[in-house]
């Protein structure tokens, strides 16, 4: 009877894992943990941070903030901040952000924010899980995906090259404050995985994307090139231009510039 060596032994198992991790199930579950592993700080927050009636008026980002939300206690209200200034009080136009915020307002109060927390890490995850979908629609590699989502939001793995800052760090973990951040990665991210399926469906969501913070006109310009690389659809591009400059001169009358 043969036995096998321990280098035998040692080729099996290897010869397991890579059948284990060439699977695209393993591979998403894996960037998801890893993202939450990243993401666990702005989790931790909601469960581990002294009262939040406390310590809230230290913050002249949340003061503005709320100072906002107090004075628009209707929903007719905040239509006002479609043609001006958002919520929070500086000369930004952020109108979905701005609407969001005073959802969760209304849904869960303002004096015990776990639930802000949570809305804000879980918007997280899902822009991971777009993030591994469209880097899986674009390379063919469920690998390539794993890799872009653990470099983009995964733990810190000492390539610091890479991954210095923690890209996503700063905006997830520095508070719900900064879900601007997070859901323009959403609107980003879920517009240009459906331009590959669905173009049109695709740019309507990629439009939002200044809704929600002044930097996603970057990524209207970053649409048009990806749509028309795409699919050399005149159309398609000439709506996306229009779309960036209705939304560029909207920005200038809110923010009094035009």
């Amino acid at each position: 009877m043969h036995t096998k060596t321990p280098i035998k032994k040692l080729l099996v198992a290897l010869r397991y894992l890579q059948t284990i991790f060439s699977r695209r199930d393993v591979l998403f579950s894996i960037a998801m943990l890893a993202a939450l592993y990243g993401a666990w700080p702005a989790f931790e927050e909601a469960f581990t941070q002294p009262d939040f009636s406390q310590n809230w008026q230290q913050d002249c980002d949340l003061v503005l903030i709320h100072k906002g939300l107090v004075e628009h206690p209707r929903f007719r209200d905040t239509l006002e901040w479609w043609t001006g200034t958002w919520v929070g009080q500086v000369p930004f136009w952020r109108p979905l952000t701005s609407l969001l915020f005073w959802l969760e307002w209304k849904a869960f109060g303002w004096e015990f924010q776990d639930a802000w927390v949570l809305v804000h890490g879980l918007s997280h995850i899902a822009a991971c899980a777009l993030l591994f979908l469209l880097a899986e629609r674009l390379f063919g590699s469920p690998l390539v995906a794993f890799l872009s989502v653990y470099l983009w939001a995964g733990p810190r793995t000492g390539l610091y090259f890479l991954q210095s800052q923690a890209p996503v760090a700063s905006a997830l973990n520095g508070g719900w404050k900064n879900s601007p951040d997070v859901w323009l990665a959403v609107a980003v991210l879920g517009g240009l995985y459906l331009i590959l399926a669905r173009p049109i469906a695709g740019a309507l969501v990629l439009a939002t994307a200044p809704l929600f913070k002044e930097t996603g006109f970057a990524a209207l310009a970053i649409g048009v090139a990806f749509a028309h690389v795409r699919y050399r659809a005149w159309k398609l591009t000439g709506l996306m231009v229009l779309t960036a400059t209705f939304a560029a001169f909207a920005k200038l009358h809110a923010t009094g510039l035009g």
